[in-house]
């Protein structure tokens, strides 16, 4: 069984593209993270002035 040069080379750029994509996920959910952190933080300095009440 031979691959043509075009198979391989789409193989190649569906492979590249994947990894792209992965890489934006990957950086779109480490800021997810950083904004849900930030949104608990708030969430609990906002209970905290009821606790002391």
């Amino acid at each position: 069984m031979s691959i043509s040069k075009s198979d391989w080379f789409d193989g190649i750029t569906k492979l590249l593209t994947e990894d792209k994509q992965m890489k934006t996920m990957f950086k779109d959910m480490e800021k997810l993270e950083k904004e849900m952190t930030a949104l608990i933080k708030q969430m609990e300095a906002l209970k905290k002035p009821k606790n002391n009440n």
